[in-house]
């Protein structure tokens, strides 16, 4: 009997919501991040952007440099369920910290619920393990964005991503 109930509980795990599973690898990878960049200072958009870019087998547009509040500080490859994806790691003045992570959309499903009105934009909102979550398309391309900011400020962080492209 417990041998069953081992076998049911894996396969309840295995059909987890691939949704649910993105953000949480998302999510970890975030948290890792954090603690690998907290004493790095920012970089070279210019040459972070182009090591990510030459490191994948995607294209994406020009992705946001920072400004005045926000460094980018760092940029690597990563696999997320098994997608190569780009993540770049921002800081904000305050010393909090949005990872960018961007991959082809090819197989993400965005639900319709969920999503967030943020000006004309209603990118798929959710809370994982106390991180902000934004996930939405964009030219060819998935977007997920993972931060410790409060919701208001998510959203900000969202424009300046989402317009920069």
């Amino acid at each position: 009997m417990a041998l069953l109930l081992v076998v049911w509980a894996g396969w309840l795990w295995l059909r987890r919501d691939p949704l649910s599973l993105l953000a949480d690898g998302a999510v970890a990878e975030h948290v890792e991040y954090v603690k690998a960049t907290m004493t790095r200072p920012a970089a070279d958009p210019l040459a972070v952007m182009c090591e990510a870019r030459d490191q994948v087998d995607f294209a994406f547009e020009p992705i946001f440099p920072g400004d005045s509040q926000v460094a980018l500080v760092a940029g690597m490859v990563t696999h997320l369920r098994g997608r190569r994806a780009a993540a770049f790691v921002y800081r904000d003045d305050s010393g909090h910290y949005t990872t960018l992570f961007l991959m082809p959309e090819a197989g993400i499903v965005i639900p319709d619920e969920g999503r967030m009105p943020i000006e004309t934009f209603k990118p798929y909102h959710r809370v994982t393990s106390g991180r902000e979550l934004l996930l939405w398309k964009q030219r060819n391309l998935a977007c997920l964005l993972v931060s410790d900011l409060d919701q208001a400020g998510m959203a900000q962080m969202f424009l300046k991503i989402r317009k920069t492209a």
